[in-house]
């Protein structure tokens, strides 16, 4: 998926800070991304893929509107949030609704469109 990359000079932040805030922003991913099992779990995975699509949408929009260092890591946090929450119900969502046979096509197709 498209990274977004902000660099020290437009921001404030000293290069160790941009550092800090990025392996941040990926420990939020992570630790979403364990929690993927919760759409299996309830069996819905719509509301999960709207909420991630949301949740980087309104980051994205941060990133543009702020330039205190402390909003661009609140912002960078909810992007990588948003696609923890997105990724594995949409994948899943993906590959139920396809034959076995455009399962290629459609996973290549979504990668084509997708900028979030």
């Amino acid at each position: 998926e498209e990274e977004i990359n902000i660099d020290s000079a437009s921001t404030g932040l000293s290069s160790a800070k941009m550092t800090v805030s990025g392996q941040v922003a990926v420990t939020v991913e992570s630790w979403i991304m364990l929690c993927k099992a919760r759409s299996d779990d309830i069996g819905k995975r719509l509301p999960f893929v709207k909420m991630g699509y949301f949740l980087s949408a309104v980051s994205k929009s941060m990133m543009v509107l702020f330039s205190f260092p402390i909003w661009i890591f609140l912002s960078r946090s909810l992007d990588r949030l948003g696609k923890g929450v997105r990724t594995s119900a949409r994948d899943a969502l993906l590959s139920a609704e396809t034959t076995k046979e455009n399962k290629g096509r459609i996973f290549g197709f979504h990668r084509s469109w997708d900028t979030s």
